[in-house]
């Protein structure tokens, strides 16, 4: 990178090393732009990845992000930006052939098949059908409810998505109501949002958006990296493509004010550990914090009416998050029929309650299914976590307390479930993440911001507070390549006699 005394002079800034930021950078850097990234913690991924703990690998949330929560399979956006820059040695297939649903309190488990958890099977029928068998339909009435349900989703995708915008703070359960008369199809759509991590879907607007971004999709992979485990792997995957590209990601850089001048972005204040002040210019920023900290080092008054606020309206989605972590020396054997658990359900979820739609409770899966590097050779690592309410119905927790007691219910099921897993488990820790954690307002009646700021020429805000396609485990690669896209369309001339493009 060019410097000019204590300036440092470079194409594109990156305020933020996580994975929105490493996704932009890996984007810009392969077309020749001179990236910077800055990123205030000493972890490569910054609020996103994983921390190792004794040859295991620890993702959610323990560094307060907000984007991306493991590394369960990588759908459309993740396969999109893994693709936009070269990367294909840590891509294989999913390899899970079905979700474990668990109905409680009469603990019944059903198995559903995992394109229909992922909606990339090719034949829609049976994928409906298959919902509609794990969610206790009638076989003679089997045929009935599928067709209203594919009647539904026709209705659906074929909504603009301007009109589908619009629709954002209407409700689902509302217009199924309206339009279909089976009250089965409707306890169908409903249950199948339950599967949703972190709460249901109660928006009309983004229940249309998932459907059409899924629709047509390859069946998904995962991002399984030869060096590092769990979301740790997506990190290191695109940190590699910067540096390979001739980017620098700088740790411990604090970005402390993004200077802007006759509304046009000139680049980035930042700190280093010892609080010395560093000079980046540039004619693009782009930041992967949330929109709600966007004035701590912009001023306020340059941004547009109501940006901040749309991401801090989001904030009243945010949600406690209990988990449960365990080291396992092999996996476990079913009570139900004595045969050892395997990779072909990974995915386990918890239904309960005795209402016509179930409530999700939590789950757990086992992450060395999807990520080797997760454990050690020939061990696996666990982990169970809890849904948004606690046992007293109302989001989250008063006290760590409170949110163990509910743990350790749940983790007693699993005592229930599996007939030796006490033998297996060599470590367990909890741990909890508080509100505001991962992203919970996903499919929430809230608008978002957009990812170009408006009123500053040059910067952009790729944050999982933005407005975006992708789905609550790829946001950050969606509003990763839209904020590298839109600066290459709007700003690229200003950097082009530096690298003829």
């Amino acid at each position: 990178m060019a410097s000019d005394g204590q300036v440092i002079h470079a194409d594109a800034i990156l305020a933020g090393g996580s994975l929105a930021g490493l996704v932009a950078a890996a984007v810009l850097s392969r077309q020749g732009y001179r990236v910077i990234v800055l990123e205030e913690t000493g972890h490569l991924g910054s609020r996103v990845g994983g921390t190792q703990v004794d040859g295991y690998w620890i993702d959610w949330g323990h560094r307060d992000g907000h984007g991306v929560g493991d590394i369960a399979f990588a759908p459309v956006f993740t396969r999109r930006a893994a693709e936009a820059v070269g990367i294909s040695a840590p891509l294989r297939p999913f390899v899970g052939s079905c979700l474990r649903v668990h109905w409680l309190p009469d603990q019944r488990v059903t198995e559903l098949p995992m394109e229909s958890v992922v909606g990339t099977s090719a034949d829609p029928v049976q994928q409906v059908r298959s919902l509609c068998t794990c969610f206790g339909v009638a076989p003679d009435r089997l045929e009935q409810v599928t067709k209203s349900i594919l009647d539904a989703m026709m209705q659906l995708v074929g909504i603009s998505d301007e009109e589908a915008h619009a629709l954002i703070p209407a409700r689902l359960a509302d217009w199924l109501v309206r339009n279909v008369s089976e009250p089965e199809a409707r306890r169908v759509i409903l249950q199948q949002n339950e599967l949703v991590p972190l709460g249901p879907n109660e928006s009309l607007g983004r229940y249309i958006t998932h459907l059409k971004t899924f629709a047509g999709e390859a069946g998904a992979v995962v991002i399984d990296h030869e060096r590092v485990g769990g979301v740790q792997g997506i990190v290191t995957a695109f940190a590699d493509v910067v540096k390979d590209n001739g980017g620098q990601i700088l740790l411990n850089m604090k970005p402390l004010e993004v200077m802007v001048g006759d509304h046009e972005v000139q680049g980035v204040i930042a700190l280093d550990e010892s609080s010395l002040v560093h000079e980046f210019r540039a004619p693009i920023v782009i930041t992967d914090y949330e929109g709600w900290r966007l004035p701590e080092f912009v001023d306020p008054d340059l941004l547009p009416a109501g940006f901040v606020e749309a991401a801090s309206d989001l904030r009243q989605y945010s949600v406690a998050l209990p988990s449960w972590w365990a080291g396992l020396s092999r996996l476990p054997r079913r009570r139900s029929d004595g045969e050892v658990e395997d990779h072909a359900s990974p995915w386990q979820r918890i239904f309960r309650g005795r209402a016509d739609v179930k409530h999700a409770y939590g789950g757990w899966f086992f992450t060395s299914a999807f990520s080797r590097n997760s454990a050690p050779p020939g061990k696996h690592l666990l982990t169970f976590w809890l849904e948004t309410f606690s046992e007293s119905g109302k989001p989250g927790w008063r006290s760590w307390a409170d949110a163990r007691a509910d743990l350790d219910v749940a983790i007693d099921y699993l005592h229930q479930y599996y007939a030796d897993l006490d033998e297996c488990v060599e470590w367990s820790r909890y741990q909890y993440k508080t509100p505001p954690s991962w992203l919970s307002w996903y499919l929430k009646p809230a608008y978002r911001h957009p990812v170009k700021v408006s009123t500053i020429d040059g910067f952009y805000v790729a944050s999982a507070t933005a407005e975006t396609k992708g789905s609550f485990l790829d946001i950050e690669c969606a509003v990763g390549l839209e904020a590298a896209e839109l600066a290459q369309q709007e700003r690229g001339h200003l950097v082009s006699d530096a690298h003829g493009h």
